[in-house]
């Protein structure tokens, strides 16, 4: 693990309860909609035809669990 991600597994570690939620549903929201984005950039401009072609594919699953992300906040 870098120290970036030990630092954010020790700041997790610390809430309990409807912080840890709040944090856990954020963060859920923020990664995919940064997957989202890659993978759209990367399915439209991709170099490389196989990974283009899989990023464009994968994109509506992506586009789905963001979806599915941004309920956990409801």
């Amino acid at each position: 693990m870098t120290e970036d991600q030990k630092a954010t597994l020790a700041k997790l570690q610390e809430l309990q309860g409807p912080e840890f939620s709040g944090r856990y549903h954020s963060d859920q929201v923020k990664v995919h909609a940064d997957a989202v984005d890659l993978f759209q950039r990367y399915g439209e401009k991709g170099e490389q035809t196989a990974i283009r072609t899989w990023a464009a594919s994968t994109l509506p699953t992506l586009q789905r669990h963001l979806d599915m992300a941004k309920e956990l906040n409801r």
